[in-house]
């Protein structure tokens, strides 16, 4: 399996006419009908999901050491001046994309981790395992900085 995907429990009528088109289409090219086809076209027209409310507000203020959880995004009379405050919301659980960022960050330091075992392990005491450890520093360093990509 290679990804998940919230669809509706019942095919919407576009993810249907989407699938019939595939089929109708795959059937006319190759004589038979190929499910996987049909079920992409109809995956494909799928509506998104709806996006994910936050649960509160993180507001910050830097200069007064101050931090406030809150249920709005608007600030109270005694924030003033709101300019000072950074606001984030929070959920429940990251979005999409932050959690690809966030595997794609933590499969580039597994392999960071791992070639600089190998090195070690490979290696006798001394200069060697001196630079397996600035490899090491370097590629952790590139794969915090989202060079990883």
């Amino acid at each position: 399996m290679k990804r998940l995907r919230l669809v509706p429990t019942e095919a919407t009528p576009g993810m249907l006419e989407a699938g019939g088109s595939a089929g109708a289409r795959e059937q006319m090219k190759t004589g038979s009908m190929n499910t996987n086809v049909i079920y992409r076209a109809m995956l494909a027209a799928a509506p998104e999901p709806p996006r994910q409310k936050p649960v509160a507000y993180l507001k910050k203020n830097e200069a007064m050491g101050l931090i406030k959880v809150d249920m709005y995004p608007y600030f109270d009379a005694w924030m003033a001046p709101s300019s000072a405050w950074s606001v984030s919301p929070l959920y429940l659980h990251p979005a999409e994309d932050e959690l690809l960022r966030l595997r794609e960050q933590r499969d580039s330091l597994l392999a960071a981790l791992r070639d600089c075992s190998s090195l070690v392990e490979g290696n006798g005491a001394g200069r060697a395992n001196e630079l397996a450890l600035e490899k090491a520093r370097a590629a952790i360093a590139k794969a915090l900085s989202g060079q990883h990509r």
